[in-house]
Protein backbone atom coordinates (compact mmCIF):
# COMPACT_ATOMS: atom_id res chain seq x y z
CA UNK A 1 0.00 0.00 0.00
CA UNK A 2 0.96 3.54 -0.28
CA UNK A 3 2.92 5.13 2.69
CA UNK A 4 1.17 6.09 5.46
CA UNK A 5 -2.73 4.69 4.40
CA UNK A 6 -4.29 1.84 4.61
CA UNK A 7 -8.01 1.90 3.83
CA UNK A 8 -11.09 -0.10 3.53
CA UNK A 9 -9.73 -0.69 0.04
CA UNK A 10 -6.57 -1.78 1.01
CA UNK A 11 -7.46 -3.87 3.95
CA UNK A 12 -9.26 -6.05 1.41
CA UNK A 13 -6.67 -6.16 -0.28
CA UNK A 14 -4.60 -6.91 2.07
CA UNK A 15 -6.86 -9.54 3.63
CA UNK A 16 -7.92 -11.38 0.90
CA UNK A 17 -4.05 -12.14 -0.47
CA UNK A 18 -3.03 -13.24 3.06
CA UNK A 19 -6.66 -15.68 3.35
CA UNK A 20 -4.67 -18.64 1.99
CA UNK A 21 -1.28 -17.05 2.47
CA UNK A 22 1.44 -19.75 4.41
CA UNK A 23 4.97 -17.43 4.25
CA UNK A 24 3.54 -14.22 5.42
CA UNK A 25 4.02 -14.16 9.48
CA UNK A 26 3.09 -10.14 10.43
CA UNK A 27 0.69 -8.28 10.07
CA UNK A 28 1.91 -4.28 10.84
CA UNK A 29 -0.53 -1.46 10.18
CA UNK A 30 0.10 0.27 13.36
CA UNK A 31 -1.71 4.11 13.20
CA UNK A 32 -4.71 3.74 11.21
CA UNK A 33 -7.94 4.18 11.75
CA UNK A 34 -9.80 0.84 11.01
CA UNK A 35 -13.42 1.09 9.99
CA UNK A 36 -16.27 -1.69 11.18
CA UNK A 37 -15.77 -3.18 7.53
CA UNK A 38 -12.05 -2.91 7.80
CA UNK A 39 -12.34 -4.98 11.63
CA UNK A 40 -14.74 -7.07 10.09
CA UNK A 41 -12.16 -7.80 7.27
CA UNK A 42 -8.76 -8.56 9.58
CA UNK A 43 -11.96 -10.75 12.34
CA UNK A 44 -12.28 -12.86 9.08
CA UNK A 45 -8.48 -13.48 8.33
CA UNK A 46 -7.12 -14.04 12.03
CA UNK A 47 -10.15 -16.54 12.36
CA UNK A 48 -8.81 -18.67 8.83
CA UNK A 49 -5.13 -17.65 9.25
CA UNK A 50 -2.60 -20.61 9.79
CA UNK A 51 0.26 -18.49 9.15
CA UNK A 52 0.15 -15.36 10.96
CA UNK A 53 2.50 -14.99 14.11
CA UNK A 54 1.99 -11.03 14.98
CA UNK A 55 -0.65 -8.77 14.30
CA UNK A 56 -0.34 -4.91 15.27
CA UNK A 57 -2.98 -2.87 13.84
CA UNK A 58 -5.55 0.19 14.08
CA UNK A 59 -4.97 3.34 16.44
CA UNK A 60 -6.16 5.45 19.20
CA UNK A 61 -9.19 5.12 17.64
CA UNK A 62 -9.95 1.51 18.05
CA UNK A 63 -11.90 1.34 21.20
CA UNK A 64 -14.67 -0.99 21.05
CA UNK A 65 -14.39 -2.01 17.65
CA UNK A 66 -11.36 -4.07 18.73
CA UNK A 67 -14.75 -6.73 19.96
CA UNK A 68 -15.14 -7.29 16.85
CA UNK A 69 -11.30 -8.23 15.80
CA UNK A 70 -11.04 -10.80 19.41
CA UNK A 71 -14.06 -12.57 17.91
CA UNK A 72 -11.73 -14.00 14.85
CA UNK A 73 -8.94 -14.16 17.68
CA UNK A 74 -11.07 -16.53 19.57
CA UNK A 75 -10.60 -19.04 16.42
CA UNK A 76 -7.22 -18.07 15.69
CA UNK A 77 -4.36 -21.15 17.20
CA UNK A 78 -1.36 -19.46 15.41
CA UNK A 79 -0.82 -15.76 16.78
CA UNK A 80 1.70 -15.67 18.74
CA UNK A 81 2.57 -11.69 19.23
CA UNK A 82 -0.28 -8.88 19.55
CA UNK A 83 0.27 -5.57 20.32
CA UNK A 84 -2.61 -3.95 21.15
CA UNK A 85 -0.66 -0.72 22.75
CA UNK A 86 -1.98 2.52 22.91
CA UNK A 87 -5.68 1.27 20.93
CA UNK A 88 -7.91 3.19 23.60
CA UNK A 89 -9.46 -0.15 24.33
CA UNK A 90 -12.70 0.01 26.52
CA UNK A 91 -13.43 -2.10 29.25
CA UNK A 92 -15.62 -4.03 27.47
CA UNK A 93 -13.18 -4.80 24.69
CA UNK A 94 -10.77 -5.89 27.37
CA UNK A 95 -12.97 -8.47 28.46
CA UNK A 96 -13.57 -9.41 25.16
CA UNK A 97 -10.15 -10.27 24.78
CA UNK A 98 -9.85 -12.15 28.03
CA UNK A 99 -13.03 -13.86 26.78
CA UNK A 100 -11.41 -14.52 22.85
CA UNK A 101 -7.83 -15.33 24.38
CA UNK A 102 -9.40 -18.25 26.82
CA UNK A 103 -11.50 -19.54 23.93
CA UNK A 104 -8.29 -19.80 21.28
CA UNK A 105 -8.48 -23.59 20.39
CA UNK A 106 -6.06 -25.18 22.49
CA UNK A 107 -5.73 -22.22 24.56
CA UNK A 108 -2.33 -21.31 23.39
CA UNK A 109 0.05 -19.06 25.53
CA UNK A 110 0.63 -15.53 23.82
CA UNK A 111 4.75 -15.24 23.74
CA UNK A 112 3.89 -10.96 23.81
CA UNK A 113 1.20 -9.15 24.94
CA UNK A 114 1.29 -5.52 24.94
CA UNK A 115 -1.40 -3.20 26.24
CA UNK A 116 0.10 0.01 27.21
CA UNK A 117 -1.72 2.89 26.96
CA UNK A 118 -4.98 1.60 27.36
CA UNK A 119 -6.60 3.63 30.39
CA UNK A 120 -9.75 1.08 30.05
CA UNK A 121 -7.84 -1.93 31.34
CA UNK A 122 -8.39 -1.62 34.81
CA UNK A 123 -11.29 -2.64 35.21
CA UNK A 124 -10.71 -5.94 33.48
CA UNK A 125 -7.67 -6.95 35.11
CA UNK A 126 -9.32 -9.22 37.16
CA UNK A 127 -11.44 -11.24 34.23
CA UNK A 128 -8.35 -11.15 31.95
CA UNK A 129 -6.08 -12.37 35.39
CA UNK A 130 -8.40 -15.32 35.90
CA UNK A 131 -9.04 -16.03 31.99
CA UNK A 132 -6.26 -15.15 29.67
CA UNK A 133 -3.06 -17.50 29.43
CA UNK A 134 -0.54 -15.84 31.06
CA UNK A 135 1.40 -14.20 27.96
CA UNK A 136 5.44 -14.66 28.55
CA UNK A 137 5.54 -11.04 27.77
CA UNK A 138 3.19 -8.53 29.03
CA UNK A 139 3.09 -4.56 28.90
CA UNK A 140 0.64 -2.73 31.19
CA UNK A 141 2.67 0.76 30.88
CA UNK A 142 0.90 3.82 31.40
CA UNK A 143 -2.51 2.54 31.98
CA UNK A 144 -3.50 4.87 34.78
CA UNK A 145 -3.13 1.76 37.32
CA UNK A 146 -2.87 1.93 40.93
CA UNK A 147 -3.68 -0.24 44.18
CA UNK A 148 -7.04 -1.37 43.68
CA UNK A 149 -5.67 -3.23 40.58
CA UNK A 150 -2.13 -4.45 42.01
CA UNK A 151 -3.52 -7.94 43.26
CA UNK A 152 -5.14 -8.75 39.85
CA UNK A 153 -1.41 -8.18 38.30
CA UNK A 154 0.04 -10.14 40.56
CA UNK A 155 -2.39 -12.63 39.68
CA UNK A 156 -1.50 -12.39 36.55
CA UNK A 157 2.19 -12.79 36.48
CA UNK A 158 1.92 -15.65 38.78
CA UNK A 159 0.45 -17.87 35.98
CA UNK A 160 3.79 -17.89 34.16
CA UNK A 161 4.88 -14.20 32.74
CA UNK A 162 8.32 -13.58 32.92
CA UNK A 163 8.80 -10.10 31.62
CA UNK A 164 6.69 -7.39 33.00
CA UNK A 165 6.65 -3.92 32.17
CA UNK A 166 4.49 -1.72 34.40
CA UNK A 167 5.89 1.97 34.05
CA UNK A 168 4.19 4.76 34.43
CA UNK A 169 1.43 3.82 36.52
CA UNK A 170 2.43 6.07 39.00
CA UNK A 171 -1.25 5.63 41.27
CA UNK A 172 0.58 2.03 42.00
CA UNK A 173 3.03 3.61 45.08
CA UNK A 174 4.26 1.18 47.54
CA UNK A 175 1.14 0.21 48.66
CA UNK A 176 0.46 -1.30 45.49
CA UNK A 177 3.48 -3.54 44.96
CA UNK A 178 3.21 -4.74 48.62
CA UNK A 179 -0.51 -5.89 47.06
CA UNK A 180 1.58 -7.43 43.95
CA UNK A 181 3.91 -8.85 45.37
CA UNK A 182 1.34 -10.79 48.25
CA UNK A 183 -0.58 -11.59 45.61
CA UNK A 184 2.22 -13.53 43.94
CA UNK A 185 3.35 -15.15 46.53
CA UNK A 186 -0.39 -16.33 47.01
CA UNK A 187 -0.48 -17.20 43.65
CA UNK A 188 2.59 -18.50 42.05
CA UNK A 189 4.52 -21.50 42.48
CA UNK A 190 7.37 -21.76 45.10
CA UNK A 191 10.27 -20.08 42.30
CA UNK A 192 8.34 -17.93 40.26
CA UNK A 193 9.59 -17.76 36.32
CA UNK A 194 9.79 -13.87 36.46
CA UNK A 195 12.82 -12.49 35.00
CA UNK A 196 12.52 -9.02 34.00
CA UNK A 197 10.16 -6.38 36.29
CA UNK A 198 10.04 -2.52 34.95
CA UNK A 199 8.65 -0.42 37.49
CA UNK A 200 10.02 3.14 36.48
CA UNK A 201 7.71 5.94 37.11
CA UNK A 202 5.70 3.43 39.80
CA UNK A 203 6.22 5.62 42.39
CA UNK A 204 7.21 2.59 44.63
CA UNK A 205 9.40 4.76 47.01
CA UNK A 206 11.38 2.49 49.74
CA UNK A 207 8.31 0.31 51.08
CA UNK A 208 8.00 -1.26 47.65
CA UNK A 209 11.83 -1.72 46.84
CA UNK A 210 11.42 -3.58 50.97
CA UNK A 211 8.57 -5.66 49.64
CA UNK A 212 10.55 -6.66 46.24
CA UNK A 213 13.75 -7.38 48.27
CA UNK A 214 12.26 -9.38 50.93
CA UNK A 215 11.36 -12.32 47.79
CA UNK A 216 14.34 -12.06 45.82
CA UNK A 217 16.53 -14.36 47.35
CA UNK A 218 13.36 -17.63 47.61
CA UNK A 219 10.27 -16.70 45.26
CA UNK A 220 11.79 -14.32 42.95
CA UNK A 221 15.69 -15.81 42.27
CA UNK A 222 14.72 -16.35 38.55
CA UNK A 223 14.63 -12.43 38.18
CA UNK A 224 17.20 -10.80 36.20
CA UNK A 225 16.09 -7.44 35.56
CA UNK A 226 15.07 -4.93 37.84
CA UNK A 227 14.58 -1.51 36.67
CA UNK A 228 12.80 1.25 39.18
CA UNK A 229 13.75 4.97 37.53
CA UNK A 230 11.83 8.05 38.58
CA UNK A 231 10.10 6.18 41.89
CA UNK A 232 11.26 8.18 45.11
CA UNK A 233 13.34 5.78 46.29
CA UNK A 234 16.91 6.87 48.70
CA UNK A 235 19.75 5.16 49.67
CA UNK A 236 17.91 3.53 52.97
CA UNK A 237 15.78 1.51 50.14
CA UNK A 238 18.98 0.83 47.52
CA UNK A 239 20.81 -0.65 51.00
CA UNK A 240 17.82 -2.97 51.70
CA UNK A 241 17.90 -4.15 48.34
CA UNK A 242 21.70 -4.51 48.03
CA UNK A 243 21.42 -6.89 51.14
CA UNK A 244 18.74 -9.14 49.52
CA UNK A 245 20.37 -9.50 46.48
CA UNK A 246 23.23 -10.60 47.82
CA UNK A 247 24.69 -13.32 45.54
CA UNK A 248 21.52 -13.39 43.29
CA UNK A 249 22.20 -13.82 39.35
CA UNK A 250 20.91 -10.37 39.03
CA UNK A 251 22.61 -9.00 35.62
CA UNK A 252 20.96 -5.30 34.98
CA UNK A 253 19.42 -2.92 37.29
CA UNK A 254 18.45 0.59 37.09
CA UNK A 255 17.71 3.18 39.77
CA UNK A 256 18.36 6.36 37.51
CA UNK A 257 16.69 9.43 38.56
CA UNK A 258 16.04 8.76 42.13
CA UNK A 259 17.02 10.44 45.76
CA UNK A 260 19.43 8.01 46.57
CA UNK A 261 22.36 10.45 46.30
CA UNK A 262 26.48 9.94 46.11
Amino acid sequence: VPPKRFNDEDAKEICDALQNNTVCKELIASGHALSAQSCQRLSKLLGSSRSLRLLCAGDSTLGDQAKVIFEGLAQNATLTTLDLEQKGLTTDACRALATALAARPGSPRLEALRLACNRGIGDALDELAARAPAPKLLTLCDCGLGVSHAAAIGRWVAEGVEDVDLRDNSGLGGEGVESLVASLLQHGPKVLPLRRLGLDGCAVGDDGLEAIAAVCGARLRELEELSFERCEVTAAGCSMLADALHGHKLVRLSARANVIGD
